[in-house]
């Protein structure tokens, strides 16, 4: 059973904080900027809140050290099986 589909929204908007913001606010460094590029975040059509979206590279180092835990745990399963287990606990937890 597949655990998501995709599909376009025209209300959802993928936008990139710029380099001022990045550096002032958030604290961001040049460093981390060269090696992940500028922070992104979600923007619907109607909403002022930004939900941050991390980019994909630091996504794939997270998930694999998040995958390399369950592991220990499930032993038996595959590495598939282990990423599904992640998102969905990760999807569980921001929807409750």
């Amino acid at each position: 059973m597949p655990i998501f589909k995709t599909e376009r929204v025209p209300n959802v908007y993928v936008v990139e904080y710029t380099e001022e913001y990045a550096k002032n606010v958030l604290g961001v460094t040049d460093e981390e900027m060269s090696k992940y590029g500028l922070p992104m975040a979600l923007k619907y059509e109607g909403c002022d809140v930004l939900i941050p979206v991390p980019s994909s590279r630091s996504t794939k180092s997270s998930m694999k050290k998040l995958v390399k835990e369950k592991a220990g745990d499930s032993p038996d399963k595959s590495k598939s099986e282990l990423a599904e287990d992640v998102s969905t606990e990760l999807a569980s937890n921001y929807f409750k």
